[in-house]
Protein backbone atom coordinates (compact mmCIF):
# COMPACT_ATOMS: atom_id res chain seq x y z
CA UNK A 1 0.00 0.00 0.00
CA UNK A 2 1.40 3.40 -1.05
CA UNK A 3 1.51 5.85 1.99
CA UNK A 4 0.33 8.75 0.59
CA UNK A 5 0.98 11.60 2.42
CA UNK A 6 5.13 10.04 2.26
CA UNK A 7 4.63 10.26 -1.21
CA UNK A 8 2.91 13.82 -1.65
CA UNK A 9 5.89 14.76 1.31
CA UNK A 10 8.44 13.44 -1.48
CA UNK A 11 6.83 15.16 -4.72
CA UNK A 12 7.24 18.85 -2.56
CA UNK A 13 11.22 18.18 -2.38
CA UNK A 14 12.79 20.66 -4.87
CA UNK A 15 14.67 19.08 -7.51
CA UNK A 16 15.94 20.13 -11.23
CA UNK A 17 18.92 18.76 -12.98
CA UNK A 18 22.30 19.34 -12.07
CA UNK A 19 20.00 20.48 -8.77
CA UNK A 20 19.39 17.67 -7.02
CA UNK A 21 21.05 17.87 -3.56
CA UNK A 22 17.92 18.43 -1.64
CA UNK A 23 16.20 15.78 -2.99
CA UNK A 24 19.31 13.37 -2.91
CA UNK A 25 19.59 14.08 0.79
CA UNK A 26 15.95 14.01 1.60
CA UNK A 27 15.98 10.00 0.22
CA UNK A 28 18.82 9.02 1.96
CA UNK A 29 18.01 10.21 4.76
CA UNK A 30 14.26 8.16 4.69
CA UNK A 31 16.22 4.61 3.13
CA UNK A 32 18.63 5.47 5.77
CA UNK A 33 16.40 5.19 8.50
CA UNK A 34 15.46 1.71 7.42
CA UNK A 35 16.32 -0.96 9.46
CA UNK A 36 19.35 -2.85 7.13
CA UNK A 37 19.70 -0.66 4.65
CA UNK A 38 23.15 0.56 3.78
CA UNK A 39 22.95 3.91 1.69
CA UNK A 40 26.01 5.64 -0.04
CA UNK A 41 26.70 8.64 -2.91
CA UNK A 42 28.89 9.09 -5.89
CA UNK A 43 30.40 11.96 -6.60
CA UNK A 44 27.37 12.37 -9.69
CA UNK A 45 24.53 12.09 -6.66
CA UNK A 46 23.51 8.59 -7.55
CA UNK A 47 22.63 6.82 -4.64
CA UNK A 48 23.13 2.88 -4.24
CA UNK A 49 21.62 1.37 -1.48
CA UNK A 50 22.11 -2.42 0.14
CA UNK A 51 20.30 -4.42 2.53
CA UNK A 52 21.47 -7.67 3.71
CA UNK A 53 24.45 -9.87 2.60
CA UNK A 54 24.98 -11.65 -0.44
CA UNK A 55 26.17 -14.79 -1.18
CA UNK A 56 28.22 -16.22 -4.01
CA UNK A 57 27.08 -15.78 -7.28
CA UNK A 58 24.22 -13.51 -5.89
CA UNK A 59 23.33 -10.38 -6.76
CA UNK A 60 21.08 -7.24 -5.69
CA UNK A 61 17.96 -6.42 -7.63
CA UNK A 62 18.37 -2.94 -9.31
CA UNK A 63 16.30 -0.24 -9.54
CA UNK A 64 16.32 3.03 -11.13
CA UNK A 65 15.00 6.46 -11.00
CA UNK A 66 15.50 10.13 -11.48
CA UNK A 67 15.69 12.47 -8.72
CA UNK A 68 15.35 15.45 -11.03
CA UNK A 69 12.61 17.20 -12.32
CA UNK A 70 11.66 19.55 -15.70
CA UNK A 71 10.67 22.08 -13.45
CA UNK A 72 12.84 25.27 -12.36
CA UNK A 73 13.10 25.46 -8.74
CA UNK A 74 10.59 27.24 -6.56
CA UNK A 75 10.20 28.59 -3.53
CA UNK A 76 6.80 26.24 -2.46
CA UNK A 77 5.68 23.17 -4.76
CA UNK A 78 2.02 22.67 -3.41
CA UNK A 79 0.63 18.81 -3.66
CA UNK A 80 -2.95 18.56 -3.58
CA UNK A 81 -4.53 15.11 -3.77
CA UNK A 82 -8.09 14.87 -5.70
CA UNK A 83 -10.18 12.00 -5.65
CA UNK A 84 -7.18 9.41 -6.01
CA UNK A 85 -5.12 11.92 -8.19
CA UNK A 86 -2.15 13.73 -6.51
CA UNK A 87 -1.75 17.39 -8.38
CA UNK A 88 1.76 18.97 -8.13
CA UNK A 89 1.23 22.64 -8.00
CA UNK A 90 4.30 25.03 -8.91
CA UNK A 91 3.47 28.52 -7.35
CA UNK A 92 4.15 29.88 -10.13
CA UNK A 93 0.67 28.08 -11.60
CA UNK A 94 -1.16 27.19 -8.83
CA UNK A 95 -3.78 29.78 -8.68
CA UNK A 96 -5.02 28.61 -11.89
CA UNK A 97 -6.44 25.26 -10.02
CA UNK A 98 -7.40 26.32 -6.76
Amino acid sequence: MIDLEKFKELLSVPSKTYDEDTMVEYLTTIIGNMSGAKVTCDEHNNIYVTKGELNVGEFYPMFVAHTDTVHNIVPKINVKEEKFIVLLLLEKFSSRFQ
